[in-house]
């Protein structure tokens, strides 16, 4: 098991997203509470890349107004038509909120649990 200590760590959530994006992984599937325009910007040409040839789905929660419009669109435009981006609303309480990435490949599956969402800050600055 490896720590990931954003934002002082040299890895942090962003690079492990980019790098899984990027990597010869079979298949990807993710949870993020929250998804901002200025995260997805850094994942959408890997998401787009990735889910134009391997199974691709990610849950995206939409409680709180933590998630922004302009994040689905993107979302939506990166994702090739066999991905699956899903949204996820609780009416009440609890609030829908995991944060959990997962890259499978041939001979390992890396696993991402933290509390990263899918935001500039998440992916790269906040603790």
């Amino acid at each position: 098991m490896k720590l990931i200590l954003s934002p002082d760590d040299n890895f942090r959530l962003g690079d492990f997203l980019v790098k899984g994006l990027e990597s010869d992984a079979l298949s990807f599937r993710g949870l993020s509470a929250f998804a901002r325009k200025s995260g997805i910007a850094y994942l959408s040409t890997g998401i787009s890349d990735f889910s134009s040839t391997r199974p691709f789905q990610l849950t995206v929660g939409v409680d709180l107004q933590g998630t922004s419009i302009e994040a689905l669109e993107m979302l939506l435009n990166a994702a090739s038509a066999n991905a699956e981006i899903l949204l996820f609303h609780n009416p009440g309480t609890p609030t829908f909120h995991p944060k959990l990435f997962r890259f499978e490949y041939d001979e390992v599956t890396e696993v991402y649990v933290g509390s990263g969402n899918l935001t500039r800050g998440g992916l790269f600055t906040n603790y």
